[in-house]
């Protein structure tokens, strides 16, 4: 936008300076003095015109000269294996809320009185759900949430209070 701002700026000027010329200069029948500067104003207003073109062809040749690799910057992109340990964190976080979510629901369990760790294989499926829970939880059984994650998640589940 500043690139504009200081095009659109150095038109305005260049054509001001043209008009003051034109009126300072002597005016004649057509022939003297008064054409050339004319000409010259108007040149002075084209090249203004035509000014950002000046970067598109430097653009153009350097292309042309070094290729795209010598335009184009690149950069280093992540590894598969920083992707891969951001994915299986975020697998963690969704599914231990997940199944957090899942056990308040079915046994009318508070969000505060529940703790879900989740231990995943390399295919990101759980392999053993250890659920703790506080407060008025305790009072649940806990071999039906046990037997529910199970069966649920084909994975070991222990239950423990706190």
């Amino acid at each position: 936008m500043e690139n504009i701002n200081k095009y659109i700026y150095s038109l305005i000027l260049t054509a001001f300076i043209a008009v003051v010329v034109e009126l300072i200069s002597p005016a004649g029948d057509g022939g003297g003095v008064g054409k050339h500067v004319n000409m010259i104003c108007g040149l002075c207003i084209a090249v203004a015109l035509i000014n950002p073109l000046k970067d598109g062809a430097q653009w153009l040749v350097e292309l042309a000269r070094d290729g795209i690799e010598g335009i184009v910057e690149t950069s280093e992109m992540p590894s598969a294996e920083q992707y891969g340990d951001a994915f299986a964190e975020q697998i963690y976080t969704v599914s231990d809320s997940e199944i957090k979510r899942l056990l308040c629901e079915k046994f009318a369990i508070s969000e505060n009185d529940i703790e879900i760790h989740s231990t995943f294989n390399e295919e990101y499926r759980p392999m053993r759900i250890t659920v703790l829970l506080s407060g008025q939880a305790v009072f649940k059984d806990p071999h039906k949430i046990t037997d529910y994650l199970s069966g649920a998640f084909g994975c070991e589940a222990v239950v423990a209070i706190t």
